[in-house]
């Protein structure tokens, strides 16, 4: 600008040119990775679409005098809100429904976790979304691009829980986000529902009870065959064959 010399402006273009088209492909290629990763996941599928063309990027908020008063009353609401049903279901007079116990048919109880390999470790990581939390010190993705160094410091943390039985507090804090029921509705607090966003850590610690205990269950005390609902590669259809 200062010499004012049009060979300093065509390379100033060309460098200007250069610097767009690597990040036009750097967006490309996430959204392409993205779009791999969820294949056979439709609902992850509509998500990146729904980010691609805006359709929810508005999440209108009722008035309020600050950002902390609104957050303090929305996190008031969804408190009472779970006492409200909590008490309902106490005060309901019912018989309690009969269930047929389980026994094992080779007599093994599950009494403890096993420790974990760092290979299963890794195994959960590279499985796991990409999403981040606030609440985590790293992005997901840089996680996964790190699990060289990182895989051994995550399997002890998780190896820790298990082993003292304790699912530390701090994992249990979640960023919480209200998210309006349906585009349109009235702006009050009952028509918004709440999305917890939990950190890394404690996600991969609970997919790593979940496949022990499903393990259990398969082998000792087999689910219900006909069960539908919550089971992998079973759906609506499965449900009503």
């Amino acid at each position: 600008r200062h010499d004012r010399q049009e060979e300093d402006l065509q390379h100033f273009h060309k460098l200007r040119n250069s610097c767009t088209a690597k990040m036009d492909q750097s967006v490309s290629d996430h959204y392409s990775s993205a779009i791999l990763e969820a294949a056979g996941d439709q609902k992850q599928l509509f998500n990146i679409v729904d980010s691609l063309t805006d359709a929810n990027s508005e999440n209108p908020m009722p008035e309020s005098e600050s950002p902390s008063q609104l957050a303090n009353d929305f996190g008031h609401f969804f408190v009472n809100k779970v006492t409200g049903i909590r008490s309902q279901i106490d005060s309901t007079e019912c018989d309690p429904p009969v269930m047929s116990p389980c026994h094992p048919s080779n007599g093994q109880v599950l009494e403890s976790f096993n420790i974990v390999s760092e290979l299963e470790i890794c195994k959960l990581i590279r499985e796991s979304k990409s999403s981040t939390c606030s609440l985590d010190p790293m992005p997901t993705t840089l996680v996964k691009d790190c699990l060289d160094i990182v895989t051994t410091i995550i399997t002890k943390m998780v190896n820790a829980s298990l082993q003292s039985g304790v699912f530390p507090d701090k994992w249990k804090e979640a960023f919480v986000t209200p998210l309006l029921k349906k585009p349109g509705l009235d702006l009050i607090f009952k028509n918004y529902r709440p999305v917890s966003n939990l950190c890394f850590i404690s996600k991969i610690t609970e997919k790593a009870v979940v496949n022990q205990l499903m393990y259990h269950m398969e082998k000792n005390c087999p689910l219900p065959a006909y069960q539908s609902a919550y089971c992998p590669h079973h759906s609506t259809e499965t449900a009503l064959l």
